[in-house]
């Protein structure tokens, strides 16, 4: 894998997400013991079969969540962030898409800390690797699984 970029916030909310899928594993176990007492079969048990899955779906994202953190690598917003005048993380930029009169507004953050559903969005994604590094005026094109978008960027602020 190649190494997992993150601002040192990032890191530690990363760190701090290992620590609670592993609480919830930890607690998911107990339970387990508990159902594997009322049966055992899994078409005599159907509560510890439902556990099985959960089980093997948290280690699943402890594993992935541990294999970033061991790959990360703490960038300095500073250096990659952005400025007034170009895109670059912790930006927060007004972007019109398509020719579309309204503005959208996102903040360029590193993946641990993205809320889509807020316009918080990865320096990763496809939207912020296509405007890193534009300023005020710039197009820039994109494309997600096919379909094609146009972005400018109308203004930017700086992240404080």
């Amino acid at each position: 894998m190649e190494k997992y970029r993150v601002t040192e916030v990032g890191y530690h909310a990363l760190e701090v997400r290992i620590k609670d899928e592993e609480k919830k594993l930890s607690e998911l176990l107990l339970q387990k013991q508990d159902a594997a007492k009322q049966g055992d079969d899994w078409h005599d048990n159907p509560a510890f079969d439902q556990l099985e899955m959960e089980e093997r779906g948290l280690r699943r994202t402890i594993f992935e969540l541990r294999r970033k953190f061991n790959n990360a690598v703490i960038i300095d917003e500073k250096s990659e962030g952005g400025t007034e005048n170009a895109v670059g993380i912790g930006s927060i930029v007004y972007i019109t898409v398509n020719g579309e009169k309204t503005e959208k507004r996102y903040q360029i953050v590193d993946p641990e800390m993205i809320d889509p559903n807020n316009g918080i969005i990865s320096y990763a994604s496809p939207l912020a690797k296509a405007i890193m590094g534009a300023m005020p005026g710039e197009e820039r094109e994109y494309s997600v699984r096919d379909r094609n978008f146009k972005v400018k960027i109308e203004r930017l602020e700086v992240k404080e």
